[in-house]
């Protein structure tokens, strides 16, 4: 075998983070979902570009812009990443345990996270738990992506029309003691309300992922989230 005949092979791991930091347009949440650091991933794209002699993202604009190489490398990545992917599901279900990527808001995280850690364990003792929390609009944006299975979120009623279970709850104002609400009673004439819901992603090939999924969340319906309700001197009249 001839030298010239050897080829170059690309790490999987560059190419995911390149499709990470395009669907989210940014390196940060790429490094977050990645549990990377941003420098790393800047280091990732930088390596990519070395091993494919051409650059990939043109740092003469802001933000995150594709050359036409890179969008061409970009549309390879996603196809590549997807025939990996669907060996490891297909091939790897007997050497590792089905992983459940939840997202759940940092408004929960502390106060709603460890009741549904201790259910899903309870309910699936022979999984992996991935958990990632940020707000909920980027949770759903991970959810609607494919790389959550499952999340607890809130956000508006087209945000829960797929919701497996979902309620509403009103917001209300709160003013400190010592606060005089304006006399045209702005509080009284702008009600919120907001959705919150169990959304799921569509079932991956890993079918005992899915089934955990299912047989977990399915009653959470008449499930609340509790929050603790505000001093009666601090309510808005």
């Amino acid at each position: 075998m001839f030298a010239e005949d050897i080829k170059t092979n690309l790490p999987t791991d560059l190419l995911r983070t390149l499709v990470t930091v395009c669907e989210f347009r940014s390196f940060t949440k790429a490094a977050q979902l990645l549990q990377l650091t941003d420098p790393v991933v800047i280091q990732q794209i930088e390596k990519l570009e070395l091993i494919v002699g051409s650059k990939i993202i043109d740092r003469k604009l802001a933000g995150i812009n594709l050359t036409e190489n890179g969008q061409e490398i970009l549309r390879s990545a996603q196809r590549l990443l997807s025939i990996n992917d669907k060996i490891i599901f297909e091939c790897g279900g007997e050497l590792s345990l089905p992983i459940i990527r939840l997202g759940v808001p940092n408004l929960f995280a502390r106060s709603a996270l460890p009741k549904i850690v201790e259910q899903i364990q309870s309910k699936a003792p022979n999984t992996q738990l991935q958990i990632c929390c940020d707000n909920s609009p980027n949770v759903l944006r991970m959810q609607r992506l494919g790389y959550l299975d499952i999340v607890f979120a809130y956000g508006d009623a087209d945000d829960m029309k797929d919701a497996m279970a979902s309620w509403v709850e009103d917001i209300g104002w709160v003013r400190a003691g010592s606060f005089k609400p304006p006399p045209d009673g702005l509080c009284r004439s702008s009600a919120l309300r907001t959705y919150y819901g169990w959304i799921r992603s569509p079932p991956r090939p890993s079918s005992a992922t899915s089934g955990v999924i299912r047989s977990s969340f399915r009653r959470q319906t008449s499930e609340r989230v509790s929050r603790p309700s505000p001093p009666a001197s601090a309510t808005c009249r």
